[in-house]
């Protein structure tokens, strides 16, 4: 691992919570260069073609509205106040998959989109370590058992809360 990589687990380690109600709080690993331009004209931008977009298809508009609906109301994004600076507005779009048998529309916050001084979210943010075990492993080792199990937690990721501070 890479002294980054430790640091992130550290930090992982040392702010990471569990709530009463089972949901997980961490903070971002923000690198000490936090500045980040204004990123709300693009977010604004990206929502009136977005817009224009479900506009024109009435069934992908109906999917679009029933999924942000849900994000806010399970607390996972909130409205923010005309006079917010200092913060980051995410653009989004949508990905529509027909053959989905689960969920045939997904939004999709772009936190690579760059604000105006030529810096996202992502930017500022170290990666960390990947704590998963490479697939090629995984599937490797299933050729020892007979039987094997395979699960989809849907929306588990959304279990997941930034840290207010963030």
């Amino acid at each position: 691992m890479t002294i980054e990589d430790d640091w992130c687990m550290q930090r992982y380690n040392e702010t990471t919570v569990v709530e009463d109600e089972g949901r997980i709080v961490v903070s971002l690993p923000l690198k000490d260069d936090k500045s980040l331009g204004d990123s709300k004209g693009l977010a604004i931008i990206r929502l009136l073609s977005i817009e224009k977009k479900l506009h024109r298809n009435p069934n992908l508009d109906e999917s679009y509205k029933k999924f942000m609906k849900e994000y806010e109301e399970l607390g996972h994004m909130e409205k923010a106040s005309a006079a917010v600076e200092g913060k980051c507005y995410l653009p989004h779009h949508s990905v529509v998959r027909e053959g989905s048998i689960t969920t045939k529309v997904r939004v999709v916050f772009d936190a690579s989109a760059k604000s105006t001084n030529g810096k996202s979210l992502n930017d500022i943010m170290y990666t960390g370590p990947k704590p998963q075990r490479d697939i090629f492993d995984i599937m490797l080792q299933w050729r020892l058992w007979r039987y094997v199990t395979t699960a989809d937690v849907e929306k588990m990721y959304r279990q997941i809360k930034v840290h207010p501070a963030d």
